[in-house]
């Protein structure tokens, strides 16, 4: 899901910056500023869902991580903590 947004986003973001250089090269200060600014909001979209796919990605490893080994005991003081 997120892979699919970043990937369509970011083909967006190639468009666009396409249109800046052909606005830039035209001269035409309105384009570029617009485009510029859609960039600037298109890339903090995208931004946040990479830190999305991140989190997801942590929380995914520590459930495997909690499911690979069983929680250890401690036992009273001068023993070693054993596997329950």
């Amino acid at each position: 899901m997120w892979r699919a947004e970043i990937a369509d986003t970011a083909a967006t973001l190639a468009m666009r910056a396409q249109m800046a250089g052909e606005y830039a090269s035209l001269r035409d200060d309105f384009g570029l500023t617009r485009t510029l600014r859609l960039m600037t909001i298109e890339m903090r979209h995208v931004l946040s869902l990479c830190a999305d796919l991140d989190e997801q990605k942590t929380h995914q490893r520590e459930r495997q991580q909690a499911t690979a080994r069983p929680p250890m005991r401690e036992e009273k003081a001068g023993r070693a903590a054993e596997w329950v």
